[in-house]
């Protein structure tokens, strides 16, 4: 007879774990077991490993003691097969694990460019530990470093690898940067500061072709546009893809970005669930599918799927993708849809635009902050907003997440209740969501 789990758990990251925990603390008189093939970690944490503002291996989690402490057996290896008519796992060696719910949290994997010599030894991604001990393996002071792509993950290794003393390029094919979340007056706050700090930003430009030296290692990139860009080091941000191979060989239903799921996180599978970076999952605001592979969308995802595999209900939504990241001292933040990604999906918008500062003006310590919502011209909710300033904006961030959440409206906002204090915001009359929302409220009462 092989083990046997009330619940079965496949992966440990941010989602997989989420899941297991959550399905032990809601029931715990069920069995979990959860399997996982390299031990946990903090994927977005890893890009400051390399600019040296955490120790390597800082990120790494000890998750046999999180599963432990709570009565989950943890364990080390890899699931080669699902059988979901015998409601059975193979594990790596051939042998078998029956379970009574099953959750798959396999995650993604990154996109490498389609150019053969993306398996030079000194051409990267950046998605585990082992990739950022083999880059730093070969890191010697001053290197040439080109990143691919603008997304978070490329504009964080761009800036670590600049902090360490590096000639930093980073190419973009589409023409801002973070183009999947930011409009193009935030995106050209980002690029400024990064220029500012001596990176090369090439935007609205693909690669074309490496260049090779006689040792064989990628010596440069050529980009559409027919430019140059010399370099010793290539680290490619070009986004994940979500590992599909255990769904499609047990014919369970999967699209290109994931594998479907319901808000239930049910699969087309009976009895098994799946959650984070593998699913396929439609925006909050426009029911259409979005990309949403942020740890925290998979944690939500990863709670869900447990409470539901237990009995108790809970739906998950769909994403509105709150994040956010630090650009030299300018933190820029995202969330919810743009007026582009509403129009779209057929939602006319109405944005408006708030600015003040982070502490009192007179205290040297002041900085500015840019505050833009977006709202629906007909229902006047707000369904987004963009946040630039040198502090407090992933706190800001969250506040509109809610709001959007709650489906508050641009009058709703115009009451928020708020603290001040000389050092800690700016003076009580100009709190830049409040000016934000009435901007819009001008706009949608006219």
């Amino acid at each position: 007879m092989p083990d046997y789990a009330d619940i079965f758990v496949i992966g440990t990251g941010p989602s997989g774990m989420a899941a297991a925990r959550t399905a032990r603390m809601a029931r715990p008189e069920l069995s979990v077991t959860a399997i996982r093939r390299e031990q946990s970690y903090v994927p977005c944490a890893l890009p400051y490993a390399l600019g040296g503002v955490i120790e390597v291996d800082s990120y790494l989690k000890n998750e046999g003691k999180l599963l432990s402490e709570i009565g989950i057996t943890a364990l080390q290896g890899e699931v080669r097969r699902i059988l979901p008519r015998d409601k059975e796992v193979v594990l790596d060696g051939g042998s078998t694990f029956s379970y009574g719910k099953l959750i798959v949290a396999t995650g993604a994997e990154p996109v490498r460019l389609p150019l053969p010599e993306t398996s030079a030894e000194n051409v990267f991604t950046l998605r585990t530990p082992a990739d950022v001990r083999s880059i730093l393996g070969l890191r010697r002071p001053h290197m040439r470093v080109s990143v691919v792509g603008g997304g978070y993950i490329g504009i964080e290794v761009a800036c670590m690898m600049r902090l360490a003393g590096d000639e930093v390029a980073l190419v973009e094919m589409m023409d801002r940067l973070m183009p999947r979340t930011l409009t193009p007056e935030f995106s050209k706050m980002a690029g400024e500061k990064m220029m500012e700090a001596g990176i090369a930003v090439h935007l609205g430009v693909g690669v074309k072709r490496f260049t090779t030296g006689n040792d064989g290692r990628v010596d440069g990139l050529v980009l559409a546009d027919g430019a140059c860009i010399p370099a010793d080091l290539i680290i490619q941000a070009a986004g994940v893809r979500p590992r599909l191979a255990l769904f499609e060989e047990a014919a369970i239903d999967t699209k290109p970005d994931g594998v479907v799921v319901d808000e239930m996180m049910r699969t087309s599978a009976p009895d098994i669930y799946a959650c984070g970076d593998c699913t396929h999952f439609h925006c909050f605001v426009t029911h259409e599918p979005v990309q949403g592979k942020l740890a925290t969308n998979g944690i939500f995802q990863g709670k869900a799927a447990a409470l539901n595999a237990v009995g108790k209900n809970r739906a998950f939504e769909g994403f509105i993708n709150a994040c956010s990241t630090d650009i030299f001292g300018l933190c820029i933040g995202a969330v919810g849809v743009r007026e582009e990604d509403a129009k779209a999906a057929g939602i006319e918008t109405v944005s408006g635009t708030g600015a003040s500062t982070d502490a009192y003006p007179m205290f040297k310590e002041s900085h500015e902050v840019t505050v833009k919502l977006v709202f629906s011209r007909q229902a006047q909710q707000i369904i987004g907003g963009q946040v630039a300033g040198t502090s407090a904006v992933a706190e800001r961030i969250d506040l509109i997440a809610l709001a959007i959440r709650q489906k508050l409206k641009a009058a709703d906002l115009v009451r928020l209740n708020h603290c001040a204090h000389p050092v800690q915001s700016g003076v009580p009359a100009h709190n830049p969501i409040i000016m934000a929302a009435e901007d819009a409220l001008r706009k949608l009462v006219m």
